[in-house]
């Protein structure tokens, strides 16, 4: 299901997958605003993906428990960087089986270098 921020501008829900079209740019109708559905741009079809290059940069990832610690207080530990959703998910694991039933809930925060690529290239 696709949402609106409260000023009513598309909300970007990225599904778990390799290749996701974007709700893309429009440059036309009475508020130059893209409609949550719209995929096409005066320049056609993109869509976005992991960047391939050799020479991007890693993709980075942390996690952060949001869990609460004995006395109550926010667990907030850190998995420091890691370099695959495997690894973000075994850390996970390792933190929720070591600690208490209280650290169950936690944050990604990611670092991975996307590209916009176009369905056909634009002459």
């Amino acid at each position: 299901m696709n949402e609106t921020t409260s000023t009513g501008t598309p909300r970007l829900i990225v599904p778990p997958s390799p290749q996701i079209v974007l709700p893309a740019h429009s440059d036309c109708g009475e508020t130059a605003r893209a409609r949550v559905d719209d995929r096409v741009t005066r320049f056609g079809t993109w869509t976005y993906r992991e960047d391939p290059a050799p020479g991007a940069d890693p993709a980075v990832y942390v996690m952060v428990c949001k869990g609460t610690a004995d006395d109550g207080s926010p667990c907030a530990r850190e998995s420091g960087p890691l370099h695959t959703p495997d690894d973000a998910r075994e850390w996970t694991r390792k933190h929720t089986q070591a600690s208490d039933s209280k650290h169950r809930k936690y944050r990604l925060i990611a670092d991975v270098p996307f590209e916009m690529v176009p369905q056909v290239e634009p002459l």
